[in-house]
């Protein structure tokens, strides 16, 4: 499409410098999470299981976790974020693909690892039980206790994150919602009733890094054999 910046992998920023036409669609429909779409003014909704949906705009995509009503905020890598969110109450804003991240709930771990994205954690929960992870707490150190300050609340984690958040870690992927935490990322699957819905999580988990069509592929191939 002339005018629009071309991706060759998920991992690219967008390059604008080539670009003579701004941005029209940086998510066709090739690109994003299947689910029940609906056409809203300058978006696309799409609704998934029964606690996520996410919203398509031409360079930003807006996620969802309805059960603990948190908003997530994704631009894409080499375009600017959305100014009208940076304000909004219990919304968070990241770029998009995440390259480093902390994991304090194990159930995430196994959607990273089918995205093939396993290798972007840099600190894994003390329970964590794949050959991968084990080694990255026990020759590493890097369990995600560590990033709790010396003498703090366990569930306080403001000091330890606001050192991290400058060169070290994008997010934080979590159980529970922390609207004072802006790396914190809210992941419920476990809530959410039904098997298939809380498999479909590995599209929530996708959308953080650009990768929503493989995972619509690894729903339907574990949702035809269920």
């Amino acid at each position: 499409v002339v005018g629009v910046p071309q991706r060759l992998n998920q991992d690219e920023c967008v390059d604008q410098s080539s670009s003579q036409q701004p941005i029209t669609n940086l998510y066709p429909e090739i690109l994003r999470m299947e689910g029940e779409q609906v056409q809203l003014q300058n978006a696309v909704e799409v609704t998934i299981a029964k606690d996520f949906s996410v919203e398509y705009y031409p360079t930003y995509k807006v996620l969802k976790n309805i059960a603990v009503n948190e908003t997530y905020v994704l631009y894409a890598c080499g375009t600017q974020p959305p100014s009208i969110f940076q304000s909004s109450p219990g919304t968070k804003v990241f770029e998009t693909p995440l390259h480093s991240i902390a994991v304090d709930d194990t159930t995430v771990l196994t959607f990273l690892d089918l995205l093939g994205v396993g290798d972007r954690v840099k600190y894994t929960s003390p329970f964590s039980t794949a050959a991968c992870f084990q080694k990255l707490l026990q020759d590493c150190d890097r369990s995600t206790q560590e990033l709790v300050a010396a003498n703090e609340d366990p569930l306080d984690y403001n000091t330890r994150l606001n050192d991290l958040a400058e060169d070290e870690i994008d997010a934080f992927f979590t159980f529970s919602a922390r609207a004072d935490e802006p790396l914190m990322i809210a992941f419920t699957a476990t809530s959410d009733p039904g098997m298939l819905n809380r498999l479909e999580w590995v599209k929530f988990v996708s959308v953080f890094f650009n990768l929503e069509s493989k995972a619509n592929q690894l729903y339907d191939l574990y949702a035809d054999t269920y």
